[in-house]
């Protein structure tokens, strides 16, 4: 199965689902971070499925093109007057502009379609969404189909596409100190990274600023 690498990038668990509800676990056994798409192979055969053919030939400015996918998939739990709206859906376009890698459409591309197949009218795959540009209209980016096909050479020659470290955030907080009755009081800096995406490691500097008064005489200050 083909889709983008966003989608499936770190995943713990991939399923994979069809139209009639099946479900089946999935692996990712080649990707391209530089082109966002990725091959998912699944834990068993689907032998009635029907295959969408690539698209092998030049694409052209202002052919149109048709994407399939599953924008705000999900919204419908919230809002059940929704059920069977944002599931499997197709929006229409035409090709805007053409690169080696990718092709520009404005074909309505939402959250929830990446990932999913841009055919042409003969229902050939000619690429892969990719994204949406933010705060612009009718801009979305497709991977071309060819950056998939190079793929298949990869199958089973990488790892998973699995972050060693990650950025795990910034944090802000306060400390309050005890000693006896009286108090002192400060603030703590801290910033984080996962290792492995399951193990926490965080760094923290913190300030107390006071003055506690001693209560033997020997000593002058705390």
């Amino acid at each position: 199965v083909a889709t983008a690498l966003h989608v499936v990038d770190d995943a713990d668990t991939i399923i994979v689902g069809v139209h009639d509800g099946r479900r089946w676990f999935g692996r990712v056994v080649a990707y391209s971070r530089a082109y966002d798409v990725a091959i998912v192979e699944l834990d068993q055969d689907v032998p009635d499925a029907k295959l969408l053919p690539p698209f092998s030939g030049d694409v052209e400015i202002g052919e149109t093109v048709a994407v399939i996918g599953h924008p705000f998939s999900g919204l419908e739990e919230q809002l059940p007057s929704l059920r069977g709206l944002l599931n499997w859906s197709l929006s229409q376009g035409v090709v805007s502009a053409v690169s080696g890698s990718w092709i520009q459409t404005d074909a309505a591309v939402n959250p929830g379609n990446s990932g999913g197949p841009v055919l042409n009218e003969r229902g050939e795959v000619i690429g892969v969404v990719s994204a949406k540009l933010t705060q612009a209209q009718g801009i979305g980016m497709i991977a071309r189909i060819k950056r998939v096909n190079e793929l298949i050479p990869r199958i089973g020659q990488q790892g998973p596409p699995r972050k060693v470290v990650t950025f795990d955030g910034i944090e802000i907080g306060s400390l309050v100190n005890w000693l006896d009755d009286e108090a002192m009081d400060g603030l703590a800096l801290g910033t984080g990274i996962r290792v492995m995406k399951r193990y926490p490691v965080r760094f923290r500097l913190g300030f107390l600023g006071g003055d506690i008064e001693p209560r033997a005489s020997t000593i002058v200050a705390t």
